[in-house]
């Protein structure tokens, strides 16, 4: 027998409520006797035993369901043959009735001894017993509420008095206006009752039971009237008093906050006014939307953990800000008119600037995109120029101020390896013209030297040299001619110096210097490396790694690990080592080859020319002057004139092929001299070196790859969703860590980006729908019928599913829905034999099936055609509705309304799975769909590439 049964003999309830035995003695034991389960109390704890509730009346149970304390089982027992009453449910010896149902001395047969006397007095008090059943009462006269409430309170209490009387005399008795009676049970002996306080409760019950008096009720209303507002009126104090505090404590954080940065105390101010409100209901201003934004891009699921703690925007908010900003490849409108805004507050002076453009690698992959309606990863270089190549790469614009130091990225495009020569050159004419409407000057472009940018230069600067001949003038130009304006082409200095030290890892480096013929080689680096590595704890040269020196180890790409080598404490090491190793045999640990001192006056010089195209510092370094700025006084000038540029020109490698970078180093420092002359022509007194390096698009591209934790390889969608997060948070910090550059200080011009996000995403311009598109005829071949096909079947399932809650017409869903039993529903039925949270398709009709299997033939069709232009969807849509007819699906009624709902829905489905399947193929994860398409064979090839295949 489980401990969870009903003891009672032959009670077979299993869902009814159970009760245990009550701890009271004499009732426990009436509880036993009338269960009948003597036997089965010696053999278990009683505390283990239960009841079920089917035996007990509908009175012994509260309003929630609780059994009352003083209860007694009156049904289907086998040791209680009486009535089931409400006299034969209560137990009332000792135990105040304070349920308010009505007390009546227990029955003979429990085996209690009853009253001889008709008179009986309970312990109970006065204000709360019930009334009595028997024929003789007594009767308390207590002072009347009003008398008690006005009374004071050192008044001497006079206890009531009682007085016998017959059931007679009270119904026939009149209660006193001043008084009210109450009428007590007693047990066998008589004993004083009690007298406790006031209770309302009590009062209100004992006054509805004993059916007093119109004048007693009034009183009772009052009393409990007077409480009410009493009552009242501390909930206001406490509430004004909480008020008062909350104000005092909110003026002292305020003070507090005087010193707290801007963002951190709309943050807590934020926290604090959401504080009472439900997630749906909190509000947020726009920068802290732009601020959370910033922490949900660096890492999600610190911002998750975050949002628990500080009550931050959901996921779905800042979605919809991102969505705000009208971002696309090409020349951005919106973009350039709130810039032409922003530069009008700037002084002349502060209006040159610097235009650097660079690539970053991204992943090959696709993304439909719901608002722009077309899909994302394919060659984009804006407006309607959008190739059918997965694009690889991504070519970014970006502004940087030359005297006050701002900076503003303005244009991107996709590009797959790297962008064309002729399209390069098209880009850099509009970008330096729509720059030029908002009232920028560019004195220089800036970029690293690869093949496609030292072309396009190369080009530029041979159509300026035919606009000259044309014009038969001298081509006094440094750089190039756009609309009759000179722009300074440089190439980035640390990817210069970063070219030499590769070059010289290959080849020795000839050069002379002060008429004397010298040779720079990286071993004599390696062997001076070698020889105090094994000194032991001091080494000269403490700073230098393996991936510093070891050709197998170094990171040639890193420009910190290229400048430390050439670097004043290395040359002065080496040369140390070289004469002091004059006088050693060449066999011994230390000797370094004497000819190292060629190498050390190399890297000597390419410090200090370093420095002097690094400069940033205003305060100049006594020990390091050309670190500062260039102006009239320093020594940058003639260093440049007198001593680089004669020793540059003849710097030469062994192998004149292994790199440019001497040949570019040449040029650009030619094109700093030109600079310093010009800007010197318009006042300035004095211009920043480093401001015409690319560590602000350096610093750029690593703010992307850290999005999302480590995410090295965004695609274009992730790009393009980081950089409009960017564009509006500032880039968070003024530096990241692992990225290729020095920390950046500049700040940008757009300081105040409110209505630049304000403003709604616009469809797009008519630019990007000027390539017509050419109708396609659905071929024949498409419409076919294969019995052995289960999963279109399956998909139309899927897709009537998600468009039936929206068809309101009852005959066309008894159309669309079939029974389980037809041939095509054979896969859907086998799959959805659980049915937990409802089937995630519908069985189909045959006309449904064969209309989804039309549609989808043709949609597969002509997705390879649309699939590199805008507003694909509603292209492929208003196909449909012209070439496919499904007429025969819908009723005649809801026809034209159903079937485009269809399309759509249709569309939707086909076109993100079309984009799936694409992914997969680029990612190696499919291979069965390689030859489906155009699309599909294209990524195939691009995966066998990239692969070796």
């Amino acid at each position: 027998m489980s401990l969870r049964h009903c003891c009672v003999p032959e009670c077979d309830d299993r869902s009814s409520r159970r009760c245990i035995f009550p701890t009271n003695d004499k009732l426990r034991s009436i509880w036993i006797k009338r269960v009948g389960c003597e036997q089965l109390v010696t053999k278990l704890e009683v505390r283990r035993i239960f009841i079920c509730s089917r035996h007990f009346h509908k009175a012994c149970f509260k309003k929630n369901g609780t059994l009352l304390r003083n209860s007694l089982p009156t049904k289907d027992l086998p040791g209680f043959q009486g009535a089931a009453s409400i006299e034969n449910s209560l137990y009332r010896e000792g135990i105040p009735s304070a349920e308010g149902r009505a007390a009546t001395p227990l029955n003979n047969q429990d085996g209690i001894r009853m009253a001889e006397s008709n008179t009986i007095l309970t312990h109970t008090s006065p204000l709360e017993c019930d009334i009595p059943g028997p024929s003789h009462e007594y009767v308390a006269t207590v002072p009347g509420s009003k008398d008690i409430l006005s009374s004071p309170l050192n008044a001497t209490y006079t206890p009531p008095t009682y007085e016998l009387r017959t059931p007679q005399k009270i119904e026939d008795g009149i209660l006193d206006s001043a008084s009210t009676a109450f009428t007590c049970t007693n047990s066998t002996s008589a004993a004083v009752p009690r007298v406790r306080r006031l209770n309302l409760k009590g009062l209100q019950v004992a006054t509805q039971q004993m059916h007093s008096s119109h004048r007693a009720q009034i009183l009772f209303e009052g009393v409990k009237k007077s409480k009410n507002i009493l009552h009242r009126q501390q909930v206001r104090k406490h509430k004004q008093l909480s008020d008062v505090k909350f104000n005092h404590l909110l003026s002292a954080l305020m003070q507090n906050l005087k010193n707290v940065n801007g963002i951190e105390r709309k943050c807590i101010l934020a926290k604090n006014r959401n504080k009472k409100l439900i997630p749906r209901g909190r509000k947020f201003s726009l920068e802290e939307k732009i601020f959370a934004l910033s922490i949900y891009k660096q890492c999600g699921k610190s911002y998750r953990y975050l949002s628990d703690a500080f009550g931050l925007p959901s996921r779905k908010t800042l979605v919809k800000v991102l969505q705000h900003i009208p971002f696309h490849t090409g020349i951005n409108n919106r973009l350039f008119q709130h810039l032409k805004v922003r530069v009008s507050k700037l002084t002349l002076l502060d209006r040159h600037c610097v235009l650097m453009f660079d690539e970053i690698a991204l992943q090959p992959g696709l993304q439909y995109n719901y608002i722009l309606d077309c899909v994302d990863g394919f060659v984009d270089l804006g407006g309607a120029d959008r190739r059918p190549k997965f694009a690889d790469h991504a070519l970014v614009f970006l502004l940087k101020g030359i005297r006050k130091q701002w900076k503003q990225p303005i244009c991107f495009t996709f590009c797959e390896g790297t962008t064309q020569t002729a399209d390069l050159i098209d880009l850099i004419k509009s970008v330096v013209r729509k720059v030029r409407e908002t009232g920028l000057s560019i004195v220089a472009t800036v970029s690293d030297q690869g093949a496609t940018n030292a072309a396009a230069i190369r080009s530029l600067i041979q159509d300026t040299q035919r606009q000259c001949v044309r014009k038969g003038v001298d081509n006094g130009y440094q750089g190039y001619l756009v609309d009759e304006m000179e722009i300074v082409h440089l190439f980035d200095i640390p990817h210069l110096f970063r070219g030499i030290r590769n070059g010289l890892l290959k080849d020795d480096l000839h050069f002379v210097e002060d008429g004397v013929s010298k040779v720079g080689s990286w071993d004599h680096l390696v062997k001076l490396y070698q020889i105090e590595r094994n000194r032991g704890h001091y080494s000269l040269i403490y700073k230098l790694t393996d991936e510093h020196v070891l050709a197998s180890k170094l990171k040639k790409m890193s420009v910190k690990h290229c400048t430390e080598v050439f670097s004043r404490t290395v040359a002065c090491a080496m040369q140390f080592r070289a004469v002091a190793s004059t006088g050693l045999n060449q066999s011994s640990d230390h000797y370094l080859d004497p000819k190292a001192t060629d190498t050390a006056h190399l890297f000597l010089f390419l410090d200090e020319l370093f420095d002097s195209l690094n400069g940033s510092q205003i305060p100049v370094y006594p020990r390091k002057p050309l670190r500062g700025v260039v102006t009239r006084k320093s020594r940058h000038v003639s260093f440049w004139v007198s001593v680089a540029l004669p020793l540059l020109k003849s710097m030469s490698f062994s192998n004149s092929t292994v790199t440019p970078s001497i040949k570019n180093l040449v040029f650009t420092l030619r094109g700093f001299l030109y600079i310093w002359n010009h800007l010197r022509g318009k006042n300035f007194r004095y211009f920043n070196p480093r401001s015409f390096h690319k560590s602000p698009l350096e610093y750029l591209f690593s703010c992307i790859r850290s999005h999302d934790a480590t995410n090295t390889r965004p695609n274009c969608s992730e790009f393009m969703s980081s950089a409009k997060s960017l564009l509006i948070n500032g880039f968070v910090s003024s530096h990241c860590l692992g990225d290729n550059c020095e920390p950046d200080d500049s700040v940008r011009v757009l300081a105040n980006f409110k209505s630049f996000v304000e403003t709604r995403s616009v469809p797009l311009s008519t630019e990007h729908f000027q390539v017509p598109i050419a109708t396609y005829s659905t071929p024949e071949a498409l419409v076919c019928n294969n019995p052995l096909d289960f999963a279109t079947p399956y998909l139309a399932g899927v897709v009537a599913k998600k468009f039936s809650p929206q068809v309101a017409c009852s005959n066309c869903r008894k159309i669309m829905e079939s029974l389980a039993d037809d041939p095509h529903n054979i896969l859907i039925k086998h799959r959805e034999y659980i049915m937990r949270e409802g089937p995630s398709s519908l069985f189909t009709s045959t006309k449904f099936f064969a209309a989804y299997r039309h549609i989808a033939n043709v949609i597969f069709f002509l997705i390879p055609k649309f699939i590199t232009s805008y507003g694909i969807r509603k292209k492929i849509i208003d196909h449909l509705r012209t070439e496919v007819d499904i007429g025969y699906v819908f009723c005649a009624e809801h026809h034209e309304e159903n079937t485009y709902l269809m399309y759509k829905v249709c569309t939707n489905v086909i076109l993100f799975s079309y984009v799936s399947k694409v992914n997969r193929i680029l990612c190696r994860r499919d291979f069965r769909h390689r030859d489906d398409d155009e699309v599909t064979r294209l990524a195939f090839s691009k995966f066998s590439t990239k692969r070796g295949y």
